[in-house]
């Protein structure tokens, strides 16, 4: 759930110590992808770039039939966690989130304020921010 792609982007999190989490992973008992993935050592960017590309390869008609096969599975499981959360990631998010605690979530290419309280997330929006902080002013 704290793993992720290097990028510019999580270099501000890294600075200010603020944990930034995410729910996209994997069940490990899905052999097949996890085979796959691990074998070409895919982050989700990665793992959407390699999609696109051998779909057009197939397009081509130079795509091999195992390439075609990885293409099916990278698909399929992109379509069944295209929000960028799981059901693994969330029950893996609620095993590693202490009580009580306030992290980041990437989910859908956004980032999420979200608090854990016992066995339930609750997301802080930005007004929410806002409201908290004009009564503390």
């Amino acid at each position: 759930v704290d793993k992720f792609e290097y990028t510019r982007e999580c270099i501000s999190f890294d600075l200010l110590d603020i944990q930034l989490f995410h729910g996209w992973i994997i069940d490990p008992q899905n052999y097949e992808l996890q085979k796959i993935i691990n074998s070409n050592g895919s982050s989700y960017n990665q793992l959407v770039e390699k999609m696109l590309r051998q779909k057009q390869s197939a397009n081509e008609n130079l795509a091999r039939e195992s390439k075609m096969i990885q293409s099916s599975v990278y698909h399929d499981f992109l379509e069944e966690s295209r929000s960028q959360l799981t059901y693994y990631g969330l029950l893996k998010l609620n095993e590693t989130m202490r009580n009580n605690q306030l992290v980041v979530l990437f989910r859908n290419n956004h980032f999420s304020t979200i608090w854990k309280n016992n066995n339930a997330f609750l997301q802080i929006v930005d007004y929410a921010f806002v409201y908290i902080l004009m009564k503390l002013i």
